[in-house]
């Protein structure tokens, strides 16, 4: 995951993700995955959600 703004140290505001199999076939027919931010540094969860369509 690249990260943009700060030297490719830590998240920020606007910064993407791109989640890819790179070579498994971890969805070879139509599902969803559930995305979850966390702080580890507080434990708490920053935001979530479900039942992404993965294409």
């Amino acid at each position: 995951v690249p990260f943009e703004g700060d030297g490719g140290q830590f998240w920020s505001v606007g910064d993407g993700v791109t989640i890819q199999e790179s070579g498994q076939d971890l969805c070879s027919t139509s599902c969803t995955i559930d995305v979850t931010i966390t702080d580890t540094r507080e434990g708490t969860v920053i935001d979530y959600t479900n039942n992404v369509q993965a294409e």
